[in-house]
């Protein structure tokens, strides 16, 4: 016969194995998998933010590829022979290449003949033939545009420096009122430095390589593709996809490393359980459910909710156990990173790329906004819309180059004169800008002219203008509404817009290089 100390350490024994067990199997059914569900998630968000960053940089491409091809220029080199010399020496430079990033420039005739062809070095820096860069099928590329119903073709192909983004757009006039001359295509490579800062934003290490032998070939066909995003081998520290070019032939093999944030194991926190377990078998039964599964109960409901509703947050009540608290802490840190990821993608897509000041779409979010609350707190309101004055003859005289390098001297210009915490600015097209200034004093004429002068003295030249002025300029229309809680709901944006439109129409009827402004008191001022 055993003592009573026997049947109740036997006793101990038996209940700490159920106990043991019962644990065990909840967490190897319930929250294990919800633990690899939860990572799983993150890894696909870190793959998506990489898909939308690639994404991102052939829309970036394409947008400047469309600008060129309907710019009359363009057209004109096209179609106009004695414009070849002016056209390439003007905006085929080195700089021009390393200004946009290229690889490779081409212009094909519509019946796909090469008109002009450079390819750019870029570990020397010097032009070189485009063969040089790659072999590229001129007629698959442009058949494949032609399918498809869009004014600008995007894509990969391989190029001896390694795995490279096209664009390619109809050349016209800048109205689009001609029937399309040819074909413009531009060429840039995915460097090193860009997978870097790829790495930097989404927190992933990128390994690129390029599939050459039978076997390699073989093998990267087996690899899902980049896009569309998923995650067919579950939860895994580091994965391989593949870019494939346009003949659906394996292109790139990405090596992916995701970020080791958490890795979910099945004996996590199972050391201190089964001390605690052996130790005190009834005690831990009944301050189990209190003090791990209640509150992990809690956190796993939130995440799940969270994950529904695609909504990541932070959590904030802590685990009294040092290994769950140590869970929280990682996920919230996750949760940072995801934040940090969605700010810099915010970024990116409100921010014009040339000029590096808000676009239209930062227009489209904030102005609303603004007037909203310059009628509810009947805050004096100012709406401007200025431009270039001459742009096209500055374009066309000097070069889209010199251009674009105006339009980043007067983005420059707007955060040293428009600095308060009410103060916006955002070019919404071409050489088109908006400021909108809110003020209890109404100050806003001195700080326009005080901007429109900083430009004058930035005395960039402007030979073709046909004033006497020689240097680029800028015009401004500006409506001021003094009281705009006395205007209807009608009297909005778009006809705040119309009038500053009209405003600047009217400053640049009468000599340009000057301010218009209108001043709206009541509903039919």
């Amino acid at each position: 016969m055993k003592s009573i100390k026997g049947y109740i350490a036997l006793t101990s024994v038996v209940f700490a194995l159920f106990l043991i067990s019962v644990l065990g199997l909840y967490r190897f059914y319930i929250e294990h998998p919800k633990e690899i569900e939860i990572a799983e998630q993150l890894q696909l968000q870190e793959l998506n933010s990489l898909s939308k960053i690639l994404r991102l940089k052939k829309a970036t491409l394409a947008s400047i590829t469309l600008d060129w091809a309907h710019w009359d220029d363009s057209y004109q080199f096209l179609t106009e022979p004695t414009q070849f010399e002016r056209f390439v020496q003007s905006n085929f430079t080195p700089s021009s290449f390393i200004t946009n990033k290229l690889l490779g420039v081409v212009y094909l005739t519509n019946d796909v003949h090469v008109h002009y062809s450079q390819g750019y070095d870029l570990s020397n820096e010097t032009l070189v033939d485009l063969s040089q860069i790659s072999n590229i099928d001129w007629a698959l590329i442009t058949h494949r545009f032609n399918q498809v119903d869009s004014d600008v073709l995007g894509g990969w192909l391989l190029t001896r420096s390694g795995p490279a983004i096209y664009a390619i757009a109809n050349v016209t006039d800048s109205l689009s009122e001609k029937d399309p001359a040819g074909y413009l295509m531009f060429i840039q490579l995915l460097s090193e430095s860009e997978i870097e800062f790829i790495e930097s934003i989404t927190r992933l290490k990128l390994n690129f390589t390029t599939p050459t032998t039978e076997d390699e070939l073989a093998f990267a066909n087996t690899i899902p593709n980049l896009a569309p995003v998923t995650l067919e081998e579950g939860f895994q520290t580091e994965r391989d996809r593949i870019i494939r070019d346009d003949t659906n032939t394996p292109m790139v093999t990405i090596h992916i490393t995701h970020t080791p944030i958490h890795s979910p194991n099945l004996l996590d926190g199972f050391p201190f359980v089964f001390a605690i377990t052996g130790l005190v078998a009834l005690l831990l039964m009944a301050l189990l459910e209190r003090i791990v599964h209640r509150p992990m109960k809690k956190h796993i409901q939130a995440i799940e909710q969270m994950v529904s509703e695609q909504n990541l947050t932070p959590l904030t009540e802590r685990f009294r156990i040092n290994e769950f608290e140590k869970f929280r802490s990682v996920f919230n840190l996750a949760v940072d990173l995801v934040q940090q990821q969605k700010l810099a993608l915010l970024e990116l897509s409100t921010k014009d790329a040339l000029t590096a000041i808000p676009n239209r779409r930062a227009y489209d979010t904030f102005a609303p906004t603004a007037w909203k609350h310059a009628k509810r707190h009947n805050t004096t309101f100012c709406f401007a819309i200025l431009d270039i004055d001459y742009f096209k003859q500055f374009n066309d005289s000097q070069g889209h180059q010199a251009g674009d390098v105006a339009l980043k001297q007067l983005g420059a210009l707007f955060s040293q004169h428009f600095c308060r915490e009410d103060d916006f600015y955002a070019r919404i097209g071409g050489e088109e800008f908006v400021v909108i200034l809110r003020s209890s004093h109404d100050d806003f004429l001195p700080h326009l002219e005080a901007f429109r002068q900083g430009f004058e003295d930035l005395n960039i030249p402007h030979t073709s203008r046909p004033d006497a002025l020689k240097v680029l300029t800028i015009s401004i229309g500006a409506v001021i509404v003094k009281h705009p809680n006395q205007l209807s709901i009608e009297s909005g944006l778009t006809r705040l817009y119309s009038l500053a439109d009209q405003t600047l129409y009217t400053a640049k009827q009468q000599g340009r290089n000057q301010i218009g402004v209108r001043y709206i008191n009541h509903e039919k001022g």
